[in-house]
């Protein structure tokens, strides 16, 4: 969404608190978050999915 599409929406909201709120949130919604991943978890991929496959009645 553009730029000017936002401001015109934003100048649209009724109060000021919920103005600073909507642009605060477009705001935080573009910039990008920092994406963490987990590297022991990738040692074994695979054993939360062959756990969650496996039928409840065979597991021990």
């Amino acid at each position: 969404m553009g730029w000017f599409h936002r401001l015109y929406h934003g100048s649209r909201v009724p109060t000021l608190n919920r103005k600073i709120r909507v642009f605060v949130d477009w705001f935080l919604a573009s910039v990008p978050k920092r994406q963490a991943v987990g590297l022991i978890e990738l040692e074994h991929a695979r054993g939360p999915f062959t756990e969650a496959a496996t039928p409840s009645h065979s597991r021990t």
